[in-house]
């Protein structure tokens, strides 16, 4: 018997984190803007900035990056693996993590 799916916000994980990044992004964007009176990114404390600005980018990096890893090892599966992903995963977790070192260094 087949389940039916259920898209209420926080009935799947899935939703639960994309609902979440896009609140972050979305209060990133109006601290960024201006929108809000009295905010400067110098006078932000540096986990705020880390939790609202920087996390919700480089998770949108994340998923970006998992989908062309994804789109790489689908394209590139002479041998019709049913795990494509395993061939690129190092070279996957390897970006990410550069990335990330990366941005909390600067």
């Amino acid at each position: 018997k087949a389940k039916k799916l259920q898209w209420g916000i926080g009935q799947t994980p899935a939703l639960t984190r994309v609902s979440t990044l896009c609140l972050f992004r979305t209060l990133s964007c109006l601290l960024l803007s201006g929108a809000i009176v009295g905010f400067t990114v110098q006078s932000a404390h540096p986990a705020l900035l880390f939790s609202v600005i920087i996390l919700p980018y480089t998770m949108c990096y994340w998923v970006f990056t998992f989908l062309a890893f994804q789109w790489i090892s689908i394209v590139h599966n002479k041998k019709l693996s049913r795990t494509p992903f395993k061939r690129v995963q190092l070279a996957f977790i390897t970006t990410n993590w550069f990335l990330l070192v990366v941005v909390v260094a600067l």
